[in-house]
């Protein structure tokens, strides 16, 4: 779905903070989709850290940029709601007139927030990294329609999928 090669990354692989940082920001320059870990919890994505991030979830890493020598990131919740409530959260005292015209910040209530780059370090475990294998890259690609049929075309039947019948398969 994405024409691209996943890789996971552990932060307890990597290590040190600037070698991540270094990794997000050559994936971002090169145009691959990313996405964040946060790390798993007995109740799974029902609990949020002290700080809203929901445990056990992925998000999206938007953006990462450096400005006056502070790392930023944005990252998004699919979900499109529940943001970070920390440093540089939509209502923290910390934006100014200038970090929110370089950020281009917006303040609503729709998943998507930024966070200091130390933050993150503390709050997610996980990088995901889909490298984007476009033929504006130089990759080239094949295309393969057919059709599935048969006597399991419809996935077999369960109570959840009542709508499969094996009789009715050519």
């Amino acid at each position: 779905m994405t024409n691209g090669i996943p890789k996971r990354i552990e932060k307890d692989e990597i290590g040190n903070i600037q070698k991540l940082w270094q990794i997000i920001v050559d994936a971002e320059a090169e145009g691959h989709y990313m996405g964040a870990g946060s790390p798993s919890h007995p109740e799974g994505d029902r609990a949020k850290s002290d700080t809203g991030i929901v445990q056990g979830h992925a998000y999206s890493i938007v953006e990462v940029k450096e400005v006056d020598g502070l790392k930023m990131i944005k990252l998004r919740n699919p979900w499109g709601e529940g943001e970070w409530q920390g440093d540089w959260s939509d209502n923290s005292d910390k934006w100014s007139v200038r970090m929110k015209n370089i950020l281009k910040f917006t303040n609503a209530d729709d998943g998507i927030f930024w966070m200091d780059f130390n933050d993150f370090w503390e709050e997610y475990e996980t990088v995901y990294v889909c490298k984007n294998l476009s033929e504006v890259k130089g990759w080239k690609s094949v295309s393969v329609s057919d059709e599935w049929k048969g006597k399991y075309a419809g996935g077999l039947p369960s109570s959840k999928n009542r709508d499969a019948r094996l009789e009715d398969a050519p």
